[in-house]
């Protein structure tokens, strides 16, 4: 007579059944290695998820040595957000490990179902993850296998969604691991999150940049809906297109995007290892601005600056090179000039300042338009059709974008080597809930300058339509000026119509 548990080890577990300390409750899942129960520990009565091995792969003695790894190493990690593993065992020669029992749903089904995410749901997202993917290197372990679908949301009562970070189950522990469970010419892992070093060098080379290259994956499917690189015909051509690099910004897909953000991502996924951030903490804390405010208060110890003089990533304006900028530098500014020095600090913490060169662009007409920025140096020419403005240091220009999201009624070009500041809106509204007396300001000052406009556009307007022959670069201006606040009417037309307010 057969082993009523060697029989169900084969066709799954039915409801009711004995395991061991546990009794099955449902089957929640099937995979390639195991199958996934919800269960109950008899003398606790606790509910767990139970996994247990497939028999015919329990006759593989590297895929039990896997299947072990996993849970020894996910239970060496002390972290809310890496999944807890309770108990390991053998049980009538089918390997199983209890685990939390999670309720809600992989990432991976989130993308699916909404697509691209805002910036800021992105940071709320993977900073728990990048945490938890911290804790873990500082254990000496890389989990080499990171992707949506080992990133659970689980449904908590306190909080709607409580990332957790699952599978360790090809990860490689730098002090004690299982030898000999990775040869250093195997591939493993899911192709489109492998790094390019992974792709070149196999898996002896990897080191905790290769987690880091994973996350920023992530990082650029979440905000985008795609994946930075794609094809679904041939593995090997996708290899080939990772190693090779020059994956597009983030912004090109997702136009609402900030800059910073595009930066913070590519330099995640950059070819070379030197190249990305030393540690998946400094991928943090240039994440940590785009989180929520209460996100960000919660990982503020974590991910918080070093210091008060931050270099801030490349601005949503091209190329340009990210630099420090420090409270004294926005005195030109004239609203931020009398402004208190904490509010200033909180500022250029979650503002990208870049410098950039002569003939790069700014923004472009009829482009999504959800940032504004502050000229602290150099020169900037607006255009509108045949019109031309220059744009000086002092400047606040596409102020309108803080207010709502608008498509850019021109384009504006480094003319003079430029430092700017930029303020996306989704940022603004959070400095407006920490400092409002410098969104006050802020504010006033963009209100003051709008004003100034539409009454000189006036004047200009009455003035014109007076003339027998309205003169049409004159015409032109008006509107580039109307249509940007920061374009003055009287440098290019006509006699000056401003007045002090």
């Amino acid at each position: 007579m057969s082993d009523p548990i060697t029989e169900a080890s084969r066709k799954g577990f039915d409801p009711g059944m004995r395991f061991g300390r546990y009794e099955i409750v449902r089957r929640i899942g099937n995979g390639g290695m195991a199958m996934v129960y919800e269960a109950r520990h008899i003398d606790l009565a606790k509910r767990v998820a139970l996994k247990t091995l497939h028999r015919w792969l329990a006759l593989r003695l590297d895929v039990v040595q896997r299947f072990v790894q996993e849970a020894r190493t996910a239970s060496r990690i002390d972290h809310p957000h890496v999944l807890g593993i309770s108990d390991i065992g053998v049980e009538h020669d089918v390997p199983f490990m209890a685990m939390d029992l999670l309720e809600g749903e992989e990432l991976a089904h989130v993308l699916h179902r909404e697509g691209p995410l805002s910036a800021t749901r992105v940071a709320d997202l993977l900073l728990p993850v990048i945490s938890a993917v911290a804790a873990a290197h500082e254990q000496g372990i890389l989990h080499r296998d990171l992707k949506p679908e080992n990133i659970f949301l689980a449904r908590r009562r306190l909080r709607s969604e409580h990332p957790v970070l699952l599978d360790f189950g090809i990860s490689k522990v730098r002090d004690g691991g299982p030898s000999g469970l990775t040869a250093a010419d195997e591939l493993l892992g899911t192709p489109p999150y492998m790094s390019p070093e992974q792709v070149i060098d196999g898996m002896a080379e990897l080191d905790a940049r290769s987690d880091q290259y994973a996350l920023g994956v992530i990082l650029y499917e979440c905000s985008t809906g795609v994946l930075p690189y794609r094809n679904d015909d041939s593995i090997p051509d996708l290899l080939r297109m990772i190693a090779r690099g020059g994956v597009k910004p983030p912004s090109t897909r997702a136009s609402s995007l900030p800059r910073a953000f595009d930066a913070l991502v590519l330099r995640a996924l950059n070819v070379s290892r030197d190249a990305r951030f030393p540690t998946v903490i400094e991928l943090g804390r240039a994440l940590l601005p785009f989180a929520s405010p209460l996100v960000q208060a919660v990982w503020a110890d974590e991910f918080g600056a070093r210091d008060s003089a931050i270099p801030t990533p490349s601005a949503r304006c091209g190329p340009g090179v990210g630099i420090t900028v420090r409270r004294a530098d926005l005195d030109v500014i004239s609203c931020l000039a009398e402004c208190d020095d904490a509010a200033l600090d909180q500022l250029l913490a979650v503002a990208p300042t870049a410098r950039l060169a002569a003939g790069e662009v700014l923004f472009e007409e009829n482009t999504a338009a959800n940032t504004c920025y502050f000229l602290l140096a150099g020169e900037v020419e607006v255009r509108r059709g045949d019109a031309r403005a220059t744009v000086r240091a002092g400047s606040i220009l596409g102020g309108a974008a803080l207010e709502a999201g608008v498509l850019r009624e021109a384009t504006a070009v480094v003319r003079v080597e430029a430092t700017v500041l930029e303020l996306a809106r989704d940022t603004f509204g959070s400095l407006g809930e920490r400092q409002p007396a410098l969104a006050g300001t802020i504010l006033d000052r963009l209100a003051q300058i709008s004003i100034r406009r539409l009454r000189e556009a006036s004047l200009r307007l009455e003035e014109l339509s007076r003339s027998a022959s309205p003169r049409g670069r004159e015409l032109a201006h008006l509107r580039l000026a109307i249509a940007e606040w920061s374009v003055s009417l009287d440098e290019n037309v006509g006699p000056s119509r401003r007045r002090p307010l």
